[in-house]
């Protein structure tokens, strides 16, 4: 199986900040332990030295190939979203369309885009660890 890490990264920060992006190293672990053939897609793998691109023909480039990759290449979407996030909404919504499962993991339980292109909602990433290691992936349906 392969899994996108979709996840807030620059947030309602101005300017270059960024949101922390441990969640991306704890999500990684909880997946590989429960499906060790998994192989993961991350948004990071295209941002060198960790630092988000700041030419506007680079954040294109990277925006639109990470869309792309969730919606095209993963087999499912894990979603971190503790706030709202324009880029994750879109990788989400793009990777529904496509029949991908999404996995979101928010306190946004009322948020539009989580309620209608989610599989499934996690209050946090311990509930999706959880889940993870009480479920067989395969018979899951892409959309419920």
């Amino acid at each position: 199986m392969k899994y996108f890490l979709a996840g807030v990264i620059q947030g309602n920060n101005q300017g270059q900040g960024m949101e922390s992006q441990d969640y991306r190293t704890q999500l990684q672990e909880i997946i590989q332990m429960h499906d060790p053939t998994a192989e993961i897609l991350d948004p990071w793998d295209l941002t060198p030295g960790m630092e988000p691109p700041t030419t506007t023909d680079r954040i294109r480039y990277v925006f639109e190939e990470n869309v792309r990759r969730a919606a095209n290449d993963a087999d499912i979407v894990v979603a971190f979203v503790p706030h709202a996030s324009m880029g994750t909404s879109i990788e989400m919504y793009e990777a529904w369309r496509k029949g991908k499962r999404v996995y979101c993991i928010t306190p946004l339980k009322t948020n539009w885009v989580c309620r209608l292109y989610t599989s499934r909602l996690f209050e946090s990433i311990e509930e999706f660890g959880d889940f993870m290691g009480s479920t067989s992936l395969p018979a899951l349906p892409a959309a419920q």
